[in-house]
């Protein structure tokens, strides 16, 4: 009885044609409903992480900008206790060039470095550091048409009565020249005349807005419908605390 039971619990293992002990493959039908499961996870999951990638490039920009801010602050204490103009005539300097010991770069500075740098312009425009600084003006008189005071540039610190809303710098065009070692410039500066011209949507690169800083020190996230409505606002003459291209602000 004993060997009778044992023999029913033994299993005998089958062969297969090819010697293999009862092991089959995946079929194709198999196959395809695990890449077809693959394939939808990965449509799931790549837009979460375009976000994440989005999100903490844009930490890295608000950082940038931080740090451009606080070496505007040094700059001006040095200078009379004013913002830099967009283009200092007696030395034929942008403000860009004129910040560069403020925050420990030089002309020869990789640009993927800079913190004038909006890390998320990469291709096909890996060049660009895309950070401008509202208003253009000269550092003196300059021909008609370019004002001496425009926005916060050239514009003295005790003159502005609304620091947490003027605007001091943010994203510049992405498609414009804004070399240290080329021309200086367009995409150097910010106004509500650019983004009309230019198009608003070079200034949208975080998930349809952008990062500004204000004079008094704190970023904040602008969307594109706010920024284009302000942009015509102000160019169709209304005074804008936020661009306040003729530094009419008290």
């Amino acid at each position: 009885m004993m060997k009778f039971r044992l023999h029913l619990r033994c299993r005998k293992l089958k062969s297969s044609p090819t010697g293999d002990l009862g092991h089959s493959g995946f079929t194709l039908i198999e196959l395809l409903v695990v890449i077809a499961i693959i394939a939808l996870l990965s449509s799931l999951l790549m837009p979460l992480v375009k976000a994440t990638k989005t999100k903490a490039t844009g930490i890295v920009f608000q950082s940038n900008l931080r740090q451009v801010a606080l070496a505007l602050y040094s700059l001006a204490q040095d200078n009379d206790g004013k913002f830099p103009a967009f283009y200092e005539t007696s030395t034929g300097e942008m403000w860009q060039r004129r910040l560069l010991p403020y925050i420990n770069e030089t002309t020869d500075t990789p640009v993927f470095r800079s913190v004038l740098r909006d890390p998320i312009v990469g291709d096909p425009h890996p060049d660009r550091r895309a950070v401008a600084l509202n208003g253009k003006s000269r550092g003196d008189t300059g021909p008609p048409g370019i004002r001496t005071v425009s926005g916060a540039s050239n514009r003295r610190l005790l003159s502005i009565a609304y620091p947490s809303q003027l605007m001091l710098i943010g994203a510049g065009a992405y498609d414009k020249e804004n070399h240290l070692t080329g021309v200086w410039g367009s995409g150097g500066s910010i106004q509500a005349y650019d983004i009309i011209t230019h198009g608003v949507d070079q200034y949208i690169r975080y998930n349809g807005g952008n990062y500004y800083a204000f004079v008094d020190g704190h970023v904040k996230y602008i969307t594109r419908e706010w920024l284009l409505n302000e942009a015509f606002s102000t160019n169709n003459g209304n005074r804008s605390r936020f661009f306040d291209s003729r530094a009419e602000n008290p």
